[in-house]
């Protein structure tokens, strides 16, 4: 028989066993820090610690849950067909809420005692840089909510799809739902101007390789060592310090990734594609589809995008002061110290 006991005032939750009990600690911010097992109360040798750790861990969650997730954001009605859906990703999500990314951005004064300033900027288009800039905070039931409900109907890339006015997007935020277009959240994520949004050739571009041989080819002039595989290939292997300086970046940004130094796939890849050769890429497209995956898919994966979150909550003007003062700050984000990386 198990039994488990919870003290608010110590913030700690204990379970017993017949044989011996450990104890786990809750931190002041039980969100932002995982529990801990405290060793010196393990059970005894032969029985299943890992088993027990996951019944503890479950233990402590449950206390949290009932103390902070009822916030209105994070409530979904399981009668109602569309928001029922929700409810597993909301769940599976909360389970995350210690494992949320930081976002990191680039900062222009380094680049400009490195004497880089002119030729990245130079690299890099208006869109892309107000894109990379994004430097809202992270907040935690906004990001819960949006990522619970987002849905994105990917486009086939032969039918030449209709980015500016076909609402392929649905979510919800700040409790209340939205329908829209790519380019509608292009332009909420401040990626383009109103002027931009009056070109009609804007979401015409490309929005992802034109084929593998082009994808090839640019690893091919831009990497050393053996030929691009999306799993095996090394973003270390780009030739150009300044273009390693971007991946690590983009990785941390509008890739979210937890390790720049590791494998650089498909995705990296197309961001390094517009920043190198200035290929007219659709980042609009492309952050649609991003937001299927940085919140993660398995129990170790980090929550990224926030701070993309937070942007288009305050473009959609649903950021009052009484719904900042209900929510919960991550992170703000930090800048990244580059002097290293090339």
């Amino acid at each position: 028989m198990l039994s488990a006991t919870h003290d608010r005032a110590t913030r700690r939750t204990t379970v017993r066993q017949a044989e011996g009990s450990f104890v786990i600690w809750h931190y002041k911010y039980p969100h932002l820090q995982p529990p801990f097992i405290n060793r010196e109360t393990l059970p005894a040798p032969g029985r299943s610690r890992a088993i027990l750790h996951q019944i503890a861990r479950f233990f402590a969650r449950s206390h949290t849950q009932l103390r902070t997730m009822n916030h209105p954001f994070l409530q979904f009605n399981p009668n109602d067909e569309r928001e029922a859906l929700c409810i597993p990703k909301r769940d599976a999500l909360w389970a995350r809420r210690g494992q949320f990314g930081v976002p990191r951005w680039l900062d222009w004064e380094v680049m400009q005692e490195l004497n880089q300033y002119d030729r990245l900027e130079n690299m890099m288009s208006r869109p892309l840089i107000n894109l990379v800039g994004c430097n809202r905070p992270v907040y935690l039931e906004l990001t819960i909510e949006f990522f619970a409900s987002y849905a994105y109907e990917k486009p086939v890339a032969a039918r030449r799809p209709k980015f500016r006015y076909k609402d392929r997007i649905a979510f919800r935020l700040c409790g209340r739902w939205h329908r829209w277009s790519v380019g509608r959240l292009g332009r909420r994520l401040g990626i383009y101007t109103r002027e931009d949004m009056d070109d009609p050739n804007v979401f015409t571009e490309q929005f992802t390789f034109p084929s593998d041989a082009a994808r090839d080819e640019f690893w091919a002039l831009n990497a050393v060592g053996d030929p691009y595989n999306p799993r095996m290939s090394k973003a270390s292997r780009l030739k150009d310090p300044l273009v390693r300086v971007m991946h690590h970046v983009f990785s941390h940004s509008i890739c979210g990734r937890m390790d720049s130094l590791g494998n650089c796939p498909t995705p990296d890849l197309i961001f390094l594609y517009a920043l190198v050769d200035k290929a007219p890429i659709n980042l609009a497209a492309r952050m649609a589809e991003y937001f299927v995956k940085c919140s993660g898919r398995t129990l170790s994966s980090q929550i990224h995008g926030g701070q993309y979150v937070t942007e288009i909550a305050y473009n959609e003007h649903l950021m009052t002061d009484e719904v900042l003062q209900s929510l919960t700050l991550i992170t703000e984000g930090v800048h990244i110290d580059i002097r290293g990386i090339g």
